[in-house]
């Protein structure tokens, strides 16, 4: 081979921070939106069929107790408010920093914030006893969840934001989270999947994920591949986006 030849093979050497196409890997974890009616059985399903999961419990504190007695194996952690309405704050910091000593342990695969929309109304209570200015109270609302969410979601784990769905959404009805502020937009930015948890007594089974737009769910997301119906089983929804549970 001639030196012409081979210095027309070798590529450039480009700036440092710059990958070219076949340097981009895919991401190894999910990070996605889980929405659906409350009470459809949401947080039992994904407790019942994913392995070594944290949930990070915002809303009753009994809300994982039918998974427990099906014998489904997982941690928890309360976030929220005490009796004089405090606490969330400093719960919801120290969830954070506990779920990465477990995820960089490699202790748990999976971090489930459930729900969202009960973690803002907490965070809102507690933040207005010290900020009585409503517009920066809802800021640091939007700090707290956002960059929560975003560090959470900087984790070796699959991130499961699971939130109920806001019939009073502006354009589109039941796309955003039920969710106080503008945080239920930026939360669209920071998880790449939105996903629906829909309970149909016509089909069999009755419960199941829908994966891309249909009926009147018009969420998609970055990994889907096609529409269709993932039966309730967390594990297969996670192979169907091209992610190992």
């Amino acid at each position: 081979m001639s030196e012409r030849t081979q210095k027309a093979e070798t590529p450039p050497k480009l700036p440092a921070g710059v990958l070219r196409s076949s340097e981009i890997q895919k991401e190894a974890f999910a990070r996605i939106l889980l929405l659906g009616a409350p009470k459809s059985g949401k947080t039992t399903c994904l407790l019942t069929t994913l392995p070594n999961a944290l949930l990070i419990n915002c809303d009753q504190e009994g809300a994982s107790q039918y998974a427990a007695s099906e014998n489904a194996e997982f941690l928890e952690i309360r976030v929220g408010n005490d009796a004089t309405g405090v606490g969330a704050v400093r719960s919801w910091e120290q969830a954070q920093r506990t779920a990465r000593e477990l995820a960089n342990a490699g202790t748990v695969r999976h971090i489930i914030v459930d729900t969202v929309g009960a973690l803002a109304d907490d965070l809102i209570e507690d933040i207005q006893v010290t900020q009585e200015d409503k517009r920066r109270a809802f800021g640091e609302l939007y700090d707290q969840i956002i960059y929560g969410i975003k560090r959470l979601c900087s984790l070796p784990a699959h991130v499961w934001v699971v939130g109920h769905l806001d019939p009073q959404a502006d354009s589109v009805q039941g796309v955003l989270p039920f969710v106080k502020g503008q945080s239920k937009r930026a939360l669209g930015i920071r998880l790449a999947d939105w996903v629906c948890f829909e309970y149909d007594e016509a089909r069999t089974p009755p419960r199941g994920f829908l994966v891309g737009p249909q009926k009147s769910w018009p969420g998609n997301g970055r990994n889907m591949r096609r529409t269709c119906v993932v039966p309730p089983d967390a594990c297969e929804l996670l192979r169907e986006l091209g992610f190992e549970p």
